[in-house]
C-alpha cells in the first residue's frame, strides 16, 4: 500500500514539475517574442524616419541644383544668341553661319528654363512637395485649434491693451500718486495753520476787550469810593 502511494504521490510532483516547467517555457516564448516584435517595430519606425529623412534631403538638394541649372541655361542661352548674331555678321559675306556649317546648322534652343516650361514646372512640383513634406511633419490642429485661430489674435490685442492699461495705472500709483499726495497734504497744512492763526487773533482781541472791561469797572469803583 505504502509502495503505489508513494508512486502516485512521485507521479503527481512530476505532472507539477512538467507543467511548471511548461508554463516557464510559455513566459519565456512570449517574452522572446514580445522583445522581437517590439525592436522590429522600432526598427521599421527608425528606418521610416531615416527614408523620410532622406527623401527630404533629396527634394532640397534637387530643388537647388535646378535652380542653379535654370539660371545657368538662361546665361547660356542669351550668350549663344549674343555669338550667334556676331557670326552671322562676320560671316554675311559668305552666305552667314548656316551656309557655312551646312545641314547640321542649329537654328532653334529650347526653351525649359523659361516660365511654365519644364524646368520651371519642376521647380514648381519640387517646392509644393517641399511644403507638403514640411507640413506633414507637423502635428494637425485639432478643431478647437482652428475654432479659436481666429480669436487669438482678438485676444492678444485685448491682452496687449489691458497690459498697457495697467502699466500706465503702476506707473501713476508709483509716481504720480505720492506726488498729489503730497501736495494735497501740504495743501491742507497750510489752510490749517492759517485757521489757528486766524484763531490767535481772535483770542488776542477777547483778551484785550477783557482787559479794558476790568479797567473801566476798577475806575466806577473808584469813583464811587471817593463820591462816598
Amino acid at each position: 500500500m505504502r509502495s503505489g502511494e508513494e508512486r502516485r504521490g512521485g507521479e503527481e510532483r512530476r505532472e507539477e514539475r512538467r507543467e511548471r516547467g511548461e508554463e516557464r517555457r510559455g513566459e519565456e516564448t512570449m517574452t522572446q517574442w514580445g522583445d522581437r516584435g517590439l525592436s522590429g517595430v522600432a526598427k521599421n519606425i527608425l528606418r521610416l524616419e531615416t527614408v523620410d529623412y532622406r527623401l527630404k534631403v533629396f527634394t532640397n538638394l534637387t530643388k537647388v541644383a535646378l535652380t542653379g541649372v535654370k539660371e545657368e541655361m538662361t546665361a547660356l542661352r542669351l550668350m549663344t544668341m549674343q555669338n550667334r548674331m556676331a557670326l552671322d555678321l562676320i560671316t554675311a559675306p559668305q552666305g552667314g553661319v548656316c551656309a557655312m556649317v551646312g545641314d547640321y546648322c542649329c537654328t532653334f534652343i529650347p526653351e525649359n528654363d523659361a516660365d511654365g516650361h519644364l524646368i520651371d514646372s519642376a521647380l514648381r512640383n519640387l517646392t509644393k512637395l517641399q511644403k507638403a513634406m514640411i507640413d506633414d511633419g507637423s502635428p494637425p490642429p485639432d478643431w478647437l485649434t482652428k475654432m479659436l485661430s481666429g480669436w487669438r489674435e482678438l485676444l492678444f490685442k485685448i491682452g496687449m491693451m489691458i497690459g498697457i492699461v495697467l502699466l500706465v495705472l503702476a506707473i501713476l500709483a508709483c509716481c504720480v500718486v505720492p506726488l498729489v499726495r503730497g501736495c494735497i497734504g501740504r495743501l491742507v497744512g497750510s489752510v490749517v495753520t492759517l485757521l489757528q492763526v486766524e484763531e490767535g487773533f481772535l483770542l488776542d482781541d477777547d483778551e484785550e476787550e477783557s482787559e479794558e472791561e476790568w479797567i473801566n469797572v476798577i475806575q466806577d469803583v473808584k469813583e464811587m469810593f471817593k463820591m462816598s
